[in-house]
């Protein structure tokens, strides 16, 4: 009896033990989906992106001078729901730099275009960009290239005599003081350099260009600034206009009308001409070519003893 009731009280045990474990294994299955429920929740799933899209730029003028505007405009094609009102960025690699930084920024209009107006002063490179803003993908435009010229600024009289060396000034924009200008003179067809400096402190250079008799009437200087990485170069013109002076008048009095010929010239100028190119029978002529050489050589106080 005894054992029998032992075996009786060990079955009952074990049937106690087993609905423990299940309800154990309830309860643990019952946690599991409570934190499997958590999870999702707070890690939601990703929303797929939408399909790439392209973008493009243009600029109008893509070469211009310093001060000047540029119109970056372009469009972007990313679907119905990814096209209008996007974020768009306008970003700019100058020459020299190793990263692209924001220039500026703007939305696109109903049909995905957009304009930037912008006076660089330097050149650069520039592209659009349009943040990703899910589930519209990011999207980059091809970069364009604008290139920037120095200004060249050339102030100089608007008249002055034949044989006077007039100021000019010739300045350079944006700043660059040491570097070189040139300054030439239009004659015939071509340009003559006449003169050559460093830009000062205030990237500015003054000239003296002697005009002579060959320059009578309309002439025309240049600057020219040679450029650097920053900004192509660059180049500037003034008119003169170059009459005669009082004493060229004057000899034209005295030799109208007359048969001779007269030059006068400085330092390989001419600053006066009149029938200069007219054959001449040599004759007492060349008394006064010897006259003048020996004046010019001995001196108006010299004299020349004669038997």
């Amino acid at each position: 009896m005894m054992r029998g009731r032992v075996r009786g009280a060990g079955a009952s045990t074990r049937r106690h033990l087993v609905r423990r474990e299940r309800g154990k294994g309830r309860r643990l299955l019952r946690a599991a989906w409570v934190a499997l429920v958590a999870v999702v929740l707070w890690h939601p799933a990703p929303v797929a992106l939408a399909g790439e899209g392209t973008a493009t730029l243009a600029a109008d003028p893509a070469r211009l001078v310093v001060g000047e505007p540029v119109a970056l405009s372009g469009g972007l094609d990313a679907g119905p729901s990814c096209t209008a009102g996007r974020e768009v960025v306008l970003e700019t690699l100058p020459a020299g730099a190793a990263a692209w930084s924001p220039q500026a920024a703007g939305t696109t209009d109903p049909a995905g275009g957009f304009s930037f107006t912008i006076s660089p002063a330097a050149s650069a490179r520039y592209r659009a960009t349009f943040p990703a803003a899910p589930p519209c993908p990011a999207v980059s435009s091809p970069e364009v290239a604008v290139e920037v010229a120095a200004r060249v600024e050339l102030a100089a009289p608007s008249s002055a005599r034949a044989g006077a060396c007039p100021r000019v000034v010739v300045s350079v924009e944006p700043p660059k003081p040491g570097g070189p200008v040139v300054l030439e003179l239009r004659r015939g067809d071509r340009w003559v350099e006449v003169g050559r400096e460093a830009l000062g402190d205030g990237s500015r250079a003054g000239f003296r260009p002697c005009f002579g008799f060959d320059d009578l009437g309309t002439a025309l200087l240049r600057a020219s600034w040679p450029g650097d990485p920053g900004n192509a170069a660059g180049a500037g013109e003034a008119a003169v206009e170059v009459v005669r002076a009082a004493w060229m008048a004057r000899v034209d009095g005295l030799v109208a009308g007359r048969s001779v010929s007269v030059a006068v010239a400085d330092d390989g100028v001419f600053l006066y001409r009149h029938l200069d190119a007219a054959p001449r029978t040599p004759a007492s002529n060349e008394k006064l070519l010897l006259s003048m050489a020996l004046l010019d050589a001995l001196g108006p106080d010299h004299r020349v003893s004669t038997a």
